[in-house]
């Protein structure tokens, strides 16, 4: 499963069959959200409802199923900061290496 933040789009739109999308919230910090979504542990409950042999999918209501870990606004913006934070160090290894 993937994950990304799209740029606000006015107007109606129509996504592909395999989409979901989540509406943005008050409740949330959306790059907290994406992080979640592409966690290794929330990777791993996905993979064990996906099927399909040639193709592997999950459906809406095993997804919408699953319970989101949801701390203090505050603590999941904290949290998102610091993730983009050891990304961007990571990416600056990387570079470093090559």
């Amino acid at each position: 499963m993937m994950a990304t933040i799209l740029p606000k789009i006015e107007g109606k739109l129509i996504t592909a069959v395999d989409i979901c999308w989540i509406a943005p919230s008050s409740y949330f910090n959306q790059e907290f959200m994406m992080y979640q979504l592409l966690s290794p542990a929330f990777q791993n409950k996905v993979n064990k409802l996906t099927s399909g042999s040639t193709r592997k999918r999950i459906s809406k209501g095993n997804l919408t199923s699953f319970e989101l870990f949801l701390p203090p606004l505050s603590e999941q913006s904290r949290i998102a900061a610091k993730i983009a934070q050891l990304f961007a160090l990571l990416r600056k290894v990387e570079s470093l290496l090559k």
